[in-house]
């Protein structure tokens, strides 16, 4: 805890006399300090997004601080040592504040989510070299004024005017004519960050493609979350108009209408000086700048993106002979950079941007194994608990936002517990679980009292498996579902021994019997859709005796093209391999012709789309299928990184890397001759290879010491150990079909 209730705000409210423009403020003091400075350090916070300056020193490298959670319970502090930053004599501190998530607008709403005005809270406390200890706080005695940054909000932009003097950063500046803050208390639980910030990661250098009558468009070369970093000369008064797009149209220009409301427009005003424009309370997610000048001349014009990101330790490699998909995993990697911010978001482009857990249910156990993202994802879950009603109902978007979705759907809601699941497999914490327990149980409580007979036919506009090319209906979903969330959480329960283990199996079973009453027949389903037969193999309720020859059928009539939506398509790959046709696994991977992921990539995708036909012909015609719900940097569709971990190299952890159970699915018709692969683990690296020779697989392993190594024997030729440095040389016979 900060220790210090005195929230400081500006005394008037926000949006002010032009409701759609949101101001930075600064709230500024002098203090002095007598001695000579030992150490010093700072904890801040704020309704809003901050910058801290002292000195006219921005101490931190930290973007969009302090990010995102739910305002009505819960904000998290930031920690800063600054003793470097102080000095004997007077110092300036000036907090910067802009809107945020906080009172901006907010995805598919206007503004003021949380509340009309923004606030700061800080204490810093300082130890002398004389042995006195001196603390400032927040309080009624800043003094608070405009910045230079005359607008800023996320899912518009920001504008700059260079002709405002930046000197209320530093001690001679005379702040007498600006009003006093005002102080209030504020109920709120604060908690101190412990999960990575928000930073930019990567700076791309784009390319001019087009100087048309004064207009520019700039390809960064990939699709990215972030802000320009513009080096400009211009005319006084010259306005520089910044634009971005994840496309072009037809005819060369920013296509923009798939960004509906948001402007995704930033605006630079120039005092004749060279200066370097870089907007820090927004993003835009984009490969294209267009960039043109109003009311002078643009002389001199340099760009660089900056590419925003929690800043992840990557944990993940994967490189094979086939060039697609190694730009399959690099797209990927992108997409989850895009959308790992202050919360993973659906997409960071239009005017949404919000943590719906359907995307996060499904490419949850991915991002884990991409990056070590624990911290991270342990505080998400705790956005989603606070997301949950009193009767379990869990709410479609965390962190919450009033009136602004749904709530209650399965694959939606189940987030509570696939996520915790995935966590625990990944880092093996079982203080995850704990953590987690009650919300899951009220979840799955919740799933069966609405359920009828165990069948859950769910909400009107549940979005079940959303955007599949080929509809299942949302009773068969969501009955899967729900008995997939009490069958992990009775897993779970059983890994604490917890008294309610037999309650939520016999939850589990109930649902499994009334899903196989209602849509098994004989050896097929009642349902006809990849998704049906996918759900009902992978998550158990159906045997492999029983739908294979059903399954291998319906996926000819499909002209083996995936047809899949969000809530299954984690699964298709895996439920193939599991019915022994990975033959047809690897023929999904590698298919190039519409729908796939390869043709994702041949029609110019840099990152993956939201849906399959996002752009139903390729690249160059640009048929959009929708563009009132066509993102092209949506994760969802992304989480068969799971399956290349688990299926493709056969990289099983169990109890977050404990142990390793290796289990690999090779490709029968050998289409990728060479796969690497390395992974972290709780015990360290495992570094995976294997190549194809005259249809026998040398499989090459390398496991750190400690870790507990098994392996299924089936089609096992030959194991040579080198015990000494723990790698073996493992020869398969490729499993013919």
């Amino acid at each position: 805890m900060i220790g210090n209730e005195k929230w400081m705000y500006a005394p008037i409210e926000f949006p002010s006399e032009d409701k759609n423009r949101f101001p930075v403020l600064v709230f500024r003091k002098v203090v002095h300090i007598k001695s000579s400075i030992e150490k010093a350090k700072i904890r801040i916070t704020a309704k809003g997004l901050y910058t801290l300056y002292i000195n006219g020193r921005k101490v931190s490298d930290h973007c969009l601080t302090p990010g995102w959670c739910d305002y009505r319970k819960e904000l998290f502090y930031q920690e800063y040592d600054v003793g470097m930053y102080l000095q004997k004599g007077d110092n300036v501190i000036a907090v910067c504040l802009a809107a945020g998530w906080y009172y901006g607008t907010m995805g598919l709403l206007n503004a003021q989510a949380y509340g009309n005005r923004g606030a700061v809270l800080y204490r810093m406390k300082v130890a002398l070299k004389n042995g006195d200890e001196k603390t400032y706080d927040s309080d009624a005695y800043h003094k608070v004024g405009k910045t230079k940054i005359l607008d800023a909000d996320i899912l518009d932009g920001e504008t700059w005017d260079d002709n405002v003097s930046e000197d209320y950063l530093h001690a001679e500046f005379n702040d007498s004519a600006w009003e006093n803050s005002q102080v209030e208390t504020c109920d709120i639980l604060l908690k101190k960050q412990d999960f990575e910030p928000i930073r930019c990661i990567e700076y791309l250098y784009p390319k001019l493609i087009s100087d048309v009558d004064g207009v520019k468009i700039y390809d960064f070369g990939r699709n990215f979350a972030g802000n320009v970093e513009a080096k400009i000369t211009a005319t006084r008064g010259t306005n520089v108009i910044f634009r971005y797009a994840e496309i072009l149209d037809a005819n060369g220009r920013i296509y923009t209408r798939n960004l509906r409301r948001a402007k995704s427009s930033d605006r630079y005003v120039s005092n004749g000086d060279q200066a370097t424009f870089s907007p820090e309370y927004v993003y835009h997610g984009f490969r294209y700048a267009e960039v043109r000048a109003e009311s002078g001349e643009l002389t001199d014009l340099s760009l660089r993106g900056k590419c925003l990101s929690t800043n992840f330790p990557r944990r993940l490699t994967i490189n094979t002979s086939n060039p697609l998909i190694n730009d399959l995993v690099t797209a990927i990697e992108n997409t989850m950079k895009a959308n790992f911010l202050a919360v993973p978001t659906d997409c960071p482009q239009r005017d949404e941007r919000l943590g719906w857990l359907g995307d996060i249910c499904v490419f949850g156990g991915s991002a884990m194994y991409l990056a070590n993202c624990n911290a991270y994802m342990r505080k998400y879950l705790g956005d989603i608990r606070n997301a949950q009603f009193e009767d379990g109902n869990i709410y479609n978007v965390a962190p919450y936002i009033p009136e602004i979705a749904g709530s209650g759907d399965n694959g939606w809601g189940d987030a509570i517990v696939h996520l915790t699941y995935d966590h625990y497999c990944r880092y093996g914490n079982v203080e995850v679980i704990k953590e987690n327990l009650s919300a899951m149980k009220k979840w799955v409580d919740y799933l069966a009292n609405t359920s009828t007979d165990y069948l859950r036919e769910g909400n009107e506009y549940a979005p079940a498996d959303w955007l599949a090319l080929s509809f299942t209906e949302k009773k068969l979903v969501n009955t899967a579902y729900s008995y997939y969330s009490a069958a992990l959480l009775t897993d779970m329960c059983a890994l604490l021994d917890d008294p309610e283990t037999e309650k939520y199996k016999a939850i589990g079973e109930n649902f499994k019997a009334a899903f196989r009453k209602q849509y098994l027949r004989g050896n097929e389903l009642t349902v006809k859709t990849q998704c049906a037969y996918t759900l009902a193999i992978y998550f158990g309720l159906a045997s492999v005796d029983e739908l294979k020859q059903s399954f291998e059928k319906l996926l000819q009539a499909d002209n083996y093209s995936i047809t899949t939506g969000f809530l299954s398509t984690r699964y298709l790959l895996s439920a193939l391999c599991d019915i022994g046709r990975t033959d047809l696994a690897y023929r999904l991977l590698l298919n190039s012709e519409y729908p796939s992921w390869c043709y994702m990539l041949l029609s110019g995708g840099t990152t993956i789309w939201e849906r399959w036909n996002g752009i139903t012909t390729f690249y160059g015609s640009k048929v959009l299928e929708d563009f009132s719900m066509n993102s092209f940097c949506h994760c969802a569709l992304g989480s068969i990184i799971e399956w290349m971990v688990e299926y493709m190299f056969g990289l099983q952890l169990l109890g977050g890397g404990e142990n390793l159970y290796l289990a690999p699915r090779f490709d029968p018709l050998a289409r990728i001759k060479n796969n690497e692969c390395t992974l972290e683990t709780a015990k360290g690296v495992v570094k995976a290879s294997y190549t194809y020779q005259n249809g026998v697989v040398r499989y090459e392993i390398e496991v750190p010491q400690g870790l507990k190594f098994d392996l299924e024997s089936d089609e096992i030729l030959e194991i040579i150990k080198d015990t000494e440095n723990n790698r073996y040389t493992i020869y398969y016979k490729i499993k013919e079909i």
